[in-house]
């Protein structure tokens, strides 16, 4: 699915790993987002826990305050609605938001995106 939506936490996904900014774990790894998904007045949203503030550092909200962040990132467009869309809002939050950044876990579709889309297209049409 492809998102024409463009909220901030989504520009920070496609910085790479060592620059984005991230809050250490109690474990010792680090997040830099740590999504949620939620309906609010109707609307389904996909949106941050982890939420970069206007002076560039990071609020983490706990999961019990996801309305609290959610009401946050609305203020401020930090976003993704999906309307009545309660699955895709799910897996955005779960997973897909990092599809086509530097987080993808992906091997495959990590390796693909590095290719000419030219030379990929080729490929895969057997030219």
């Amino acid at each position: 699915m492809r998102y024409i939506q463009n909220p901030d936490f989504m520009k920070r996904a496609m910085l790479p790993k060592e620059e984005a900014p991230s809050i250490k774990n109690p474990d010792g790894s680090v997040s830099t987002h740590r999504m949620a998904a939620e309906k609010y007045k109707g609307d389904w949203y996909a949106f941050p826990l982890i939420s970069q503030q206007k002076d560039g550092s990071l609020k983490q909200y706990k999961d019990k305050d996801w309305l609290k962040a959610l009401k946050a990132n609305l203020k401020n467009d930090n976003v993704m609605r999906f309307k009545q869309d309660k699955d895709s809002a799910i897996a955005f939050a779960k997973g897909d938001y990092k599809v086509g950044t530097p987080m993808e876990e992906n091997q495959i579709i990590k390796s693909l995106m590095r290719q000419d889309p030219k030379t990929l297209l080729e490929s895969l049409i057997g030219k």
